[in-house]
C-alpha cells in the first residue's frame, strides 16, 4: 500500500470575515484621520486664502493712500515751492549758494512745521539732471542714487520735463522713501528740484479702520511704523505680510497686518464637527451593508466552494461547479475547474505508479519517504529495509544534497548493493508550478540477472573473438603463402624462358650441323666444333630443368600448405557457427535482455558463413593450382627426357664425327633427329610457360581470397568489440 505523510496544519487565526471587519475599522479609522487632515488642510487653506485676500486689500489701502491721497497731498506745495522767485533767480544766477539758501527755507514753511509733509531733503539738478545744490538742512538722499531712474530722467524730453514724476523707492539703508521731482521756472525748465519725503505718517488710523493692527517695515526688517487696532478681547489671530512694490516694480516697503480670526475659528470647527457626525454616520451604513452585501455575494459562495472542493480533496472529482456572475467568483470556478481536472490527473498518475512494476519513493527535501509504491514496498519488505529511514538505499548524504541544492541535477545510472542484489537507481527533484524543488523522485531496479546474462554473454563473446583471431591469423599465413606462390611463378616463368632460348638455340644448330654434313668432308672441324656448342646446350638445358622441377615440387608443397591452412579455416569457421548456435540459445532464455545478444549472434553465425563459402573457393583454387603443378612437373618430366635424348645424339655426333668413315647419310639423319627433339622440347616449354603464368593467375585468386577471408574475421571481430560495448551499456 502507498504510504501518505500529511503535514500538521494549525488553523489560521485570521479569517476572511476577522480580516473584513478589521479592514472595516482601518478604513473608517483613516477615512476619519484623512477628514481631520482634510478639515484641517482647509482652515489652513482658507486662513492662506484669508491671509492673502487680507494682503492685497492692505496693499491696495496703503498703494492708493501713498499714490492718490498723498499724491495730492505734496503735489500742490512742490509746485508751489518750485515757483519761487528767489528760486528761479539763484537757478538763472547759477548761484549755489542762494540755491542752497533758498532749499533750507522750504523747512520752515508750514507743511513742514505743521508736519502735512515729513521733508528729508531737497536737491536741485539742471534740465540734463546734472547735480546743483540741496538743502543743508537734510539728507543726501536721491531717488537718482538708482542708475535706472536717472538714465528715465535724462531721457526726459522739454515735454516731460515740465510735467512733475513721482518716486517710490527705497534708500540705500532700506528706508521707504518719496520722490516728486517739478520744474523750476515754469515753461522753460530752467531747473528740476527733487523733494524728498517720508510718507509713513500718512497711514495713521489704517489699522482701527481695519480692525487690526498695521505695521510697516523697511528693507532690514525693522519696524517703521505700527498702528494698534485690534480688539482686546480677541483670542484666535492670523497675521498676513505683503510686499510693497515702489517704482520700477522693485521692494519698497513689507505691510504686517494681523487680525482676529474667532468667527472663522467657530465655522471651521462646527464644520469639522459636522463632517465628523457625517462620517460616523456613513461608516456605520457601509458596514451593515457591506455585511449584507459579503454575505450574499461572497460569503455564500465561498460556502458551496468549500464543500465542492472537500468533496474533490476526497477523491470525489464528479462534483458541479456552483454557478456564477460575471465576477470574481467566475474566476474562482474556472481556478476550481481546473483543480479538479489536476486531482483527476494527480488520482491517474497515482493509480500508475501504483500499478507499475518499478519501485518508486517520493522523499522529503530531508531524505524521508513521503510515498512508496506496492512495488517499491514489495521489494523493501523481501530485502528488510526500513521505509521510515532518512536513507532507503543508503544513497549517502552527498548525493541527495547534491540533487536539491543549486540547479537541482539529476543522478541516472547509480550502481548499488542491496545484499547480494545489484539494482541501478535514479534520483530526480521534484518542483511545484514555481520552480522550487519540494522532494525528490527514487526510481530503482533489480538488474542482478542482467548482470549474469552480460557476463555470460561477455565469455561467449571471448570465445568468438578468440575463433576471429584465430581466423584472421590463418588468412594472413594463406595470404604469405599465396604471395610466395606468386613469386616462385614468376621464377619458374623465367627459367622456362631460358630453357625455351636454349632448346630454341640446340634447334638451331642441329640445323646448321644438318646443312653442313652436305660439305661433311671438307667441313668435318666445323661439325665437331657445333656438336661440342650443342652438348654445352643440351647440359645448360639439363641443368634449367632440373632447377625448374625442385622449383615446382616445392610450389606443389606449398599448395599441399595451404590446403592444410584452408581445412583449419573450416574447422574454425564450424567451431564459429556452433558457438553462434549457443550464443542464439542463451539469448533465448535471457529474455528481452538478450534481445540485442540474439542479432550479434545471427551476425556472427552470417560471417561464420562467409568464411566458410570463402574457404570453399580458396579450396577449389589451391586444387587448380596442384592439378596445374602436376601437369607443371609431368611437362618438365617429359622434357628432361626430351633433353637427355637430345644430350645422348650429340654425343652420338661426336662419335660420328670423330669416325669420319660413317656416312654422311647416317649423319644427315641424326641431325634431323636431333632438330625434331629440339622442337618437341622447345613446344614442352612453352607448355610450362603457360602454366607457369595460369598458376601466378591462380596464386592472385588465392591472395584476393586470403584478403576477403582477412576483412571478414576483422568484420567479426569489430561486431563482437561493437556488441561487447552495447551490452556495457545495457548492464550499466
Amino acid at each position: 500500500m502507498a504510504e501518505h505523510r500529511k503535514p500538521k496544519n494549525r488553523a489560521p487565526r485570521l479569517t476572511l470575515r476577522r480580516v473584513l471587519v478589521a479592514l472595516f475599522l482601518i478604513i473608517a479609522i483613516a477615512v476619519g484621520v484623512q477628514q481631520s487632515r482634510m478639515i484641517s488642510r482647509y482652515t489652513q487653506f482658507a486662513t492662506d486664502t484669508l491671509n492673502s485676500s487680507t494682503g492685497q486689500i492692505l496693499t491696495f489701502f496703503v498703494r492708493d493712500k501713498l499714490t492718490r491721497i498723498y499724491g495730492e497731498r505734496i503735489s500742490p506745495i512742490a509746485n508751489e515751492w518750485s515757483r519761487s522767485n528767489g528760486l528761479g533767480q539763484a537757478v538763472e544766477e547759477k548761484d549755489a549758494v542762494k540755491l542752497g539758501f533758498m532749499t533750507d527755507t522750504f523747512y520752515t514753511l508750514t507743511p513742514v512745521v505743521e508736519q502735512q509733509i515729513n521733508l528729508v531733503a531737497v536737491n536741485v539738478f539742471t534740465p540734463e539732471m546734472v547735480f546743483v545744490a540741496r538743502s543743508s538742512k537734510g539728507g543726501k538722499s536721491s531717488a537718482t542714487e538708482d542708475a535706472a531712474v536717472l538714465d528715465q530722467l535724462k531721457a526726459r524730453d522739454k515735454g516731460a520735463q515740465r510735467q512733475e514724476l513721482t518716486h517710490l523707492w527705497q534708500s540705500s539703508d532700506g528706508r521707504p522713501l518719496h520722490s516728486i521731482f517739478v520744474p523750476v521756472g515754469g515753461f522753460r525748465v530752467l531747473a528740476v528740484m527733487e523733494i524728498v519725503t517720508d510718507p509713513m505718517h500718512l497711514l495713521e488710523g489704517i489699522g482701527p479702520s481695519l480692525a487690526g493692527t498695521v505695521e510697516i517695515f523697511d528693507g532690514k526688517n525693522q519696524s517703521l511704523y505700527k498702528s494698534e487696532g485690534l480688539p482686546a478681547d480677541v483670542i484666535a489671530v492670523a497675521t498676513a505680510r505683503a510686499t510693497l512694490l515702489g517704482s520700477n516694480n522693485r521692494p519698497w516697503a513689507t505691510v504686517g497686518f494681523t487680525r482676529g480670526i474667532d468667527s472663522f475659528v467657530e465655522q471651521v470647527d462646527e464644520v469639522q464637527s459636522e463632517g465628523q457626525k457625517a462620517l460616523l454616520l456613513l461608516a456605520v451604513i457601509v458596514v451593515i451593508g457591506g455585511f449584507i452585501v459579503l454575505r450574499i455575494t461572497v460569503f455564500r459562495p465561498l460556502g458551496a466552494f468549500a464543500r465542492v472542493m472537500e468533496a474533490i480533496a476526497s477523491g470525489n472529482t464528479r462534483q458541479e461547479i456552483p454557478p456564477t456572475g460575471p465576477d470574481e467568483m467566475a474566476v474562482m470556478a474556472r481556478a476550481l475547474t481546473h483543480l479538479r481536472s489536476s486531482v483527476e490527473n494527480v488520482l491517474h498518475l497515482k493509480q500508475m505508479v501504483d500499478s507499475s512494476p518499478t519501485p518508486t519513493a517520493l522523499l522529503g527535501k530531508d531524505g524521508t519517504v513521503a510515498f512508496l509504491n506496492p512495488a517499491g514496498r514489495s521489494f523493501c519488505d523481501s530485502h528488510a529495509l526500513a521505509t521510515d529511514s532518512k536513507d532507503l538505499l543508503g544513497l549517502g548524504d552527498a548525493r541527495l544534497t547534491q540533487c536539491l541544492s543549486g540547479t537541482g541535477e539529476a543522478l541516472r545510472g547509480l550502481r548499488l548493493h542491496i545484499g547480494e542484489n545489484d539494482i541501478t537507481a535514479s534520483l530526480e527533484p521534484v518542483r511545484d508550478a514555481t520552480g522550487d524543488i519540494v522532494g525528490l523522485a527514487l526510481t530503482w531496479l533489480d538488474v542482478t540477472t542482467q548482470i549474469v546474462a552480460a557476463r555470460q554473454a561477455d565469455a561467449m563473446m571471448h570465445d568468438v573473438q578468440t575463433v576471429a583471431s584465430s581466423v584472421d591469423r590463418q588468412a594472413q599465413s594463406l595470404n604469405h603463402v599465396a604471395e610466395s606462390l606468386i613469386e616462385r611463378s614468376r621464377h619458374t616463368i623465367t627459367l622456362a624462358g631460358d630453357v625455351g632460348g636454349l632448346m630454341a638455340q640446340s634447334s638451331e644448330s642441329a640445323l646448321q650441323v644438318s646443312g653442313a654434313t652436305e660439305e661433311l668432308t671438307s667441313a668435318i672441324r666445323e661439325i665437331s666444333e657445333r656438336a661440342a656448342d650443342a652438348q654445352r646446350s643440351a647440359d645448360s638445358a639439363t641443368r634449367f630443368l632440373t632447377e625448374t622441377g625442385d622449383t615446382v615440387k616445392t610450389l606443389a608443397a606449398s599448395a599441399a600448405e595451404v590446403d592444410g591452412i584452408v581445412q583449419f579455416i573450416t574447422g574454425l569457421a564450424d567451431q564459429t557457427k556452433l558457438l553462434a548456435l549457443n550464443a542464439t540459445i542463451e539469448a533465448a532464455r535471457a529474455g528481452d535482455s538478450g534481445r540485442g545478444f540474439a542479432v550479434v549472434a545471427q551476425e556472427v553465425k552470417k560471417l561464420a558463413e562467409s568464411t566458410t563459402s570463402a574457404t570453399s573457393r580458396i579450396a577449389e583454387t589451391v586444387h587448380a593450382i596442384r592439378d596445374s603443378l602436376n601437369a607443371t612437373v609431368r611437362g618438365f618430366e617429359s622434357v628432361r627426357a626430351a633433353v637427355t635424348e637430345v644430350n645422348m645424339l650429340q654425343t652420338s655426333i661426336a662419335s660420328a664425327v670423330e669416325q669420319h668413315n660413317a656416312t654422311s647419310t647416317e649423319v644427315a639423319s641424326r641431325v634431323g633427329q636431333i632438330a625434331t627433339q629440339a622442337q618437341a622440347a622447345a613446344s614442352l616449354v612453352q607448355q610450362v610457360l603457360s602454366e607457369a603464368k595460369s598458376t601466378g593467375t591462380i596464386a592472385d585468386t588465392l591472395t584476393n581470397s586470403a584478403r576477403s577471408l582477412s576483412g571478414e574475421a576483422g568484420s567479426l571481430n569489430g561486431a563482437l568489440t561493437d556488441y561487447a560495448a552495447q551490452a556495457q551499456n545495457n548492464a550499466a
